[in-house]
């Protein structure tokens, strides 16, 4: 079978220790980055303490690329021997190599765990969460099949101003309408869709939009349901975007996923800060 354009193989440098245990086995997919170890450090005295895997089955994954730097990837090495956690592939860390990222966790989990998974949330190491009420949210779903809950996006439209940072080009993307896909900051995928995904990597042409790559492209034919959770969600650029989400009809939804930008004006104190603005203020789903 011929391999998409833009295909490359990669190894792992870093692999977990045994990923697949625990009942429900409820993943959480983070992609990170070598120099993001403060950011995952956080995410494992919160949202993955002890108490809280055991409490919800989960399990976390970091998956990072490589640095060009040899001592960081000797101290991600260091950091994977004690926590045991990381999936590192030998792919440089850059933007638009993302997707490769993506593809390793589909096919290492995969081969790892199969049809043990029941959920998978893939998030990115910025986005803050409210893991009780995400947790009661996939309870209420809990029986339903080939199931995607996201922030959708409808009919995107695709971007060919190259000075943009997400602009395609018409070799890379010919269509001008991107359909439907997600928010990549933080999804969830029940677990019966791990083999589809797994099956479309060697069929699906490759994009370094790896939202639209993995909820698009790759459930090709999955009759996957798409359940648009936007409303649980707050993307924040501004005090003004901060503060109308703190006030009106968006404010009586809960918030399962927060992200601020730009990273340097938010820094962990000041994403905490703001995150317990909105976290929890409602029970309202």
């Amino acid at each position: 079978m011929a391999q998409p354009l833009n295909w490359i193989n990669f190894s792992f440098l870093q692999s977990p220790n045994p990923l697949c245990t625990g009942d429900p086995l409820n993943l959480v997919v983070v992609h990170s980055a070598v120099m993001n170890r403060d950011r995952r450090n956080f995410m494992r005295a919160t949202y993955f303490s002890k108490e809280i895997q055991q409490r919800y089955g989960l399990s976390p994954l970091f998956v990072l690329g490589k640095s060009r730097v040899p001592e960081s990837n000797d101290l991600v090495r260091k950091e994977a021997d004690s926590f045991g956690d990381i999936l590192q592939i030998d792919v440089e860390e850059t933007y638009h190599n993302i997707t490769h990222k993506t593809r390793a966790w589909i096919s290492y989990l995969n081969q790892q765990c199969g049809s043990q998974v029941k959920y998978i949330l893939k998030m990115d190491d910025d986005v803050m969460m409210d893991i009780h009420g995400l947790q009661i949210l996939l309870d209420h779903y809990r029986r339903q099949k080939r199931l995607v809950l996201c922030r959708t996006f409808v009919d995107g439209v695709v971007v060919r101003n190259p000075k943009s940072k997400w602009y395609l080009s018409r070799e890379e993307y010919p269509i001008d309408n991107l359909g439907l896909y997600c928010q990549g900051m933080a999804y969830v995928l029940s677990g019966d869709l791990l083999k589809r995904l797994n099956e479309n990597l060697r069929k699906v042409q490759y994009l370094w939009m790896d939202d639209w790559y993995v909820t698009h492209g790759l459930l090709r034919a999955a009759n996957a349901i798409f359940i648009d959770i936007g409303r649980h969600y707050v993307s924040i650029n501004s005090e003004r975007e901060l503060d109308s989400a703190t006030k009106g009809a968006f404010k009586k939804y809960r918030k399962f996923f927060g992200h601020f930008r730009p990273s340097e004006k938010y820094p962990l104190a000041e994403r905490l800060r703001v995150w317990s603005r909105l976290e929890g203020s409602t029970d309202c789903y």
